[in-house]
Order: C-alpha cells, then sequence, then structure tokens
C-alpha cells in the first residue's frame, strides 16, 4: 500500500509511468499478434472461397456447354423435320393445284363454248327483229319526212306574209320615231352646250382663287406636322389633333395649279345618218350620260407630286388600295408614280405601306 506522501513523490511517478508502458506495450504486441492471426485467417479463407467459386464456374461452364451441344442437336432435328413436313406440304398442294387447274381448263372450255352458242342465237334473233323493225322504221320516217315538209312549207308562206305586213308597219314606226329623236338630241346638244359653256365660265372665274385658298391650307397642315414630326411625335399638333385626310381638306393642289381653264366647247357637227337598207330608217344612238355608264367613273390623270401631301396626313403608311380609291386613278398608273417617287428618295416602302420621307 501506498500512502498520500507517495503519491506526490517522483519515485511513485516513475514507477507508474514503467508499468504503463509496460501495459500499452503488452497490448500493442497483443493487438500485432491478433492482426497477423486476422490477416492470415482472412488470406487463408479468401483462398478457399476462390477456389469454390472456380470450381462453382468450370462446372457451371461444363453444364452449359452440354446444354448447348443438346439444344443444337434438338433444333438441327427439328428443322429437318419441319423441313421434311413442308417439302411434303407443297408437293401435295402442287399435284392439288395442277388437278384443279386442268378441271377449271375444261369447265371454262365447255362454259365458252355454250356461251358462243348462246351469243350466236341472240345475234340471229335480234338480226330478223331488227331488219323487220328498219322497214317499218322507213316506211314510217318517209310519210312523216312528207307531211313535215307540206307543214313547213305552209308556216314558211304563213311566216312571209306576216314579216311583210309587220316589216311595213315597223318601217312606218321607225321613220316617225327617227325624226322625233333628231329633233330631241337637236334640242339636247344646245341645252348641253349652252350649260357647258356656262360651267366653264364660272369654274375659270374661281379656278385661281380655289387653287391659292387650298394650297394655303395644304402648306399649313404641312408645317404642322413637319414641327409635330420633329418634335419626335411626342405630342399633337398646334392644331390640336393628328392631321387627317378629309374630302375637304385633301386636295390635289399640284394637279389643280396645272389644270387650265376648260376650253370653250365647240358646236356639235350634225350627225350623219347611214343610208337604211330594205327601206327600213336607222335610228339615232344616244348620247352617252353618266347614267349610261352604270356609275363607273373614269380614271384621273394625277402627277407623281399630288400623292407626297396625302401620303404625308397619314404618317402610318397607306396601302396600294388606300391610294387608288382616294385619287380614283388605275393600279399600274399608281404603282408607275411611287416607284419614281421612291427611287428619288421621297417615298419609302414597307412591307405593303407606302410612306413620305
Amino acid at each position: 500500500m501506498t500512502t498520500t506522501d507517495d503519491l506526490n513523490s517522483r519515485t511513485y511517478s516513475t514507477e507508474l509511468h514503467l508499468e504503463v508502458n509496460g501495459l500499452l506495450a503488452g497490448f500493442a504486441k497483443e493487438r500485432a499478434a491478433r492482426a497477423t492471426n486476422l490477416h492470415a485467417d482472412l488470406a487463408q479463407g479468401r483462398k478457399a472461397r476462390a477456389g469454390t467459386v472456380a470450381e462453382m464456374l468450370a462446372t457451371f461452364a461444363k453444364e452449359l456447354n452440354e446444354s448447348s451441344t443438346q439444344m443444337h442437336e434438338e433444333l438441327i432435328q427439328d428443322k429437318t423435320t419441319r423441313a421434311n413436313e413442308m417439302n411434303n406440304t407443297l408437293n401435295n398442294m402442287q399435284q392439288e393445284r395442277l388437278s384443279n387447274h386442268l378441271k377449271l381448263q375444261e369447265d371454262l372450255a365447255a362454259d365458252h363454248a355454250k356461251r358462243i352458242a348462246d351469243i350466236a342465237e341472240l345475234l340471229g334473233q335480234f338480226a330478223g327483229v331488227r331488219i323487220a323493225n328498219t322497214d317499218t322504221l322507213v316506211e314510217a320516217l318517209h310519210h312523216d319526212h312528207q307531211a313535215r315538209f307540206e307543214d313547213v312549207m305552209q308556216m314558211l308562206q304563213t311566216f312571209q306574209s306576216e314579216r311583210m305586213s309587220e316589216t311595213a308597219e315597223l318601217q312606218h314606226e321607225l321613220a316617225a320615231d327617227a325624226s322625233k329623236r333628231h329633233s330631241s338630241v337637236d334640242t339636247f346638244l344646245k341645252e348641253a352646250l349652252n350649260n357647258r359653256t356656262k360651267a366653264a365660265k364660272e369654274q375659270a372665274e374661281n379656278l385661281h382663287e380655289i387653287t391659292q385658298q387650298r394650297m394655303t391650307e395644304v402648306r399649313q397642315r404641312l408645317a404642322e406636322f413637319h414641327e409635330w414630326r420633329r418634335s419626335g411625335m411626342g405630342g399633337r399638333p398646334s392644331g390640336g389633333a393628328t392631321p387627317q385626310a378629309t374630302p375637304e381638306t385633301v386636295a390635289m393642289p399640284a394637279q389643280e395649279a396645272k389644270a387650265a381653264p376648260e376650253a370653250p366647247v365647240r358646236p356639235a357637227e350634225p350627225v350623219t345618218q347611214p343610208k337604211p337598207e330594205f327601206g327600213i330608217k336607222s335610228t339615232e344612238s344616244a348620247p352617252v350620260t353618266p347614267e349610261a355608264t352604270n356609275g363607273t367613273e373614269t380614271p384621273q390623270l394625277i402627277a407623281a407630286e399630288d400623292l407626297i401631301p396625302f401620303l404625308a396626313l397619314h404618317p402610318d403608311g397607306l396601302m396600294l388600295e388606300d391610294l387608288e380609291q382616294h385619287f380614283k386613278a388605275t393600279r399600274s398608273q399608281l404603282s408607275a408614280k411611287l416607284k419614281k417617287l421612291i427611287e428619288s428618295g421621297k417615298v419609302r416602302k414597307n412591307d405593303k405601306l407606302y410612306l413620305a420621307i
């Protein structure tokens, strides 16, 4: 037994340290021995397992080879048996086909000979009936032809007499109607000449004033539009709203400026009537009026510069149909004018829309 003083002494510490070292050394030796034994057991078990697995694989390979050989032999035997059965079946089918073919040929030959005999009999009966019917039809047609010829001659004589009487009446009516139309046409031409001369004078007096007024309106709207466009389209023009095209404001200043006062209308020349044939006087053709044209409008001639103000009033662009509807011009004419403006850099085309630059 050690006392409390011994525990605090240096000797006791040394002895305790030696005792602990001895215990640790023994534990390390015991652990090393156990590890060596464990490695040896594991190596021996691994060898034993490897031998067992190798033996099992060899046995499995042997059994697999035996079963494969047996299956190949069975397949070869089965293939030979099926080939023999197929050959026997094909031979039987070939024999049955040959016998059926011969039987069908015999049946077809007999049926063909029977049908030929039936057709010959039917043709003989049909020929006899047709000959009899032909003679009857020829006789009936001859009598009918004679009767129709007599009826037609009688109808022609009646029609000729009626036509002569109606022709005389029509000639008389046409002569009276021609004289009436001559007088009415002369009166209409005189009135139209007077009205046209009066309208031409009034239009010539007011043309310059109207042209100047419309040019001023267009310049003002173009200036507002350019001002609105330069400001980045952030606000409205000074007029209070985006310029829009209306029938009163959208005019064709270039066309009106170039238009000259209408020339005085020459008096209408007398209408020469052709010489009537068979005693029938020809009637005078009626004058062409706007009503006679079924409402169709004559395409107007426009200049390329006339398109720029109208396009400028529509910053979003216009299609060719819109221009055609507004200017009442043909599509080919508008296309040619727009092409010139695009080449000169005054108009650009975006898809199907035309925009002023």
